[in-house]
């Protein structure tokens, strides 16, 4: 059974393993009273799953991990092994009095996540990041 592809950029991008870094969750809004042709639910995680899933040997990076929708973004993860996502942007800043809910989106093993802690922390520091 062939799979008709929902767009050439990613059968082109599947073929050669690309990686590929969307913008997920909320989007700012620059101006009121100008159209813009933006809409949050476009941004929304769960729709990388389907990119992920017929397309597998694309690496899948969501920015913002869907924020608000950390959830939904923590499952598409999960189920697809080829899919990733940054805490970029806002989301440590609005999220900082209650980090521990991030517990029950991320409830699988963190393995290696120390290290790869320690390396950032290492980073800032040789660059002089308070």
């Amino acid at each position: 059974m062939s799979i008709r592809p929902i767009c050439p950029v990613y059968e082109l991008a599947n073929q050669y393993a690309w990686v590929l870094l969307f913008h997920t969750g909320i989007v700012l809004r620059r101006s009121v009273d100008q159209a813009e042709n933006v809409a949050f639910y476009r941004m929304r995680a769960f729709h990388l799953e389907e990119i992920a899933r017929r397309f597998p040997k694309l690496t899948v990076i969501g920015a913002h991990c869907g924020n608000p929708e950390y959830e939904w973004a923590a499952e598409v993860a999960r189920w697809n092994p080829n899919v990733f996502f940054d805490l970029s942007g806002s989301t440590l800043t609005k999220m900082s009095a209650r980090l521990e809910e991030f517990k029950k989106f991320f409830w699988c093993g963190l393995d290696g996540i120390e290290h790869v802690a320690s390396q950032y922390l290492s980073l800032f520091k040789s660059c002089d990041v308070s």
